[in-house]
């Protein structure tokens, strides 16, 4: 059985590529494909959140592993991208970015 959840976890984690984000509102799973879900591209110590159209206010936190907040932002999104720089992540560390717009809540994985 713990095979299988390790297999699992490794679906949801980033390194130098494409974050899956995830939302636990069932309204919003209910309505898929009618949705925006902003894209999260983790590069080098860079994260670049996208979103089709523009989205005025966005709130972007990312947390370290232990939960301490290593970046948060307040950005309008676009189909252009915002850059938001992270500590390099030599060591491995895990992060958890939130990304709060349109009235609703995005989480996903870096590792």
């Amino acid at each position: 059985m713990a095979i299988i959840f390790v297999l699992s976890c490794n679906n949801i984690f980033a390194d130098n590529g494409n974050v899956e984000l995830h939302n636990d509102d069932e309204a919003v799973k209910a309505a898929k494909g009618k949705n925006e879900v902003p894209i999260v591209n983790y590069n080098d110590g860079e994260v670049t959140v996208t979103s089709e159209s523009i989205v005025e206010d966005a709130h972007i936190i990312i947390y370290d592993s232990e939960g301490n907040v290593i970046a948060e932002k307040d950005v309008a999104l676009s189909p252009s991208g915002r850059t938001i720089n992270v500590p390099d992540n030599d060591m491995g560390e895990d992060y958890t970015i939130h990304i709060d717009c349109g009235g609703k809540t995005y989480y996903g994985f870096i590792h």
